[in-house]
């Protein structure tokens, strides 16, 4: 639309050969056609990765789900036992093993 106007501004002050207005109407909108099309592809995509996390996310909840009720059959307690690095206080813990235990959501801070 801006190369449009631009092209009507410079066409009514007569500056510009009447092919170069042309032309730049024509590149402003195979630009914009462009940029639009990207935009419509990085949405896609971006759609495509969130489904994919939240299908990763529930085999995941299913395989622990299985986890447990393999443990519980087995006469386990249904939680695995935590590592040593989780039976350590905070104030025990390096930098790298608070980092750990947040990513893997066991943090007790």
């Amino acid at each position: 639309m801006g190369s449009f106007c631009l092209g009507i501004c410079t066409d009514s002050t007569d500056r510009l050969p009447s092919p170069l207005i042309l032309r730049g109407i024509l590149m402003g909108s195979a630009a914009g056609g462009l940029y639009s099309g990207l935009q419509i592809a990085q949405d896609k995509v971006a759609s495509m990765r969130r489904s994919d996390a939240q299908q990763r996310k529930a085999a995941q909840e299913a395989e622990e789900a299985a986890e447990r009720e393999r443990r519980v059959a087995q006469g386990l307690s249904p939680d695995p036992e935590p590592t040593e690095d989780e039976r350590k206080s905070p104030e025990e813990r390096n930098f790298f093993e608070k980092i750990g235990a947040w990513a893997r959501g066991r943090d007790s801070d």
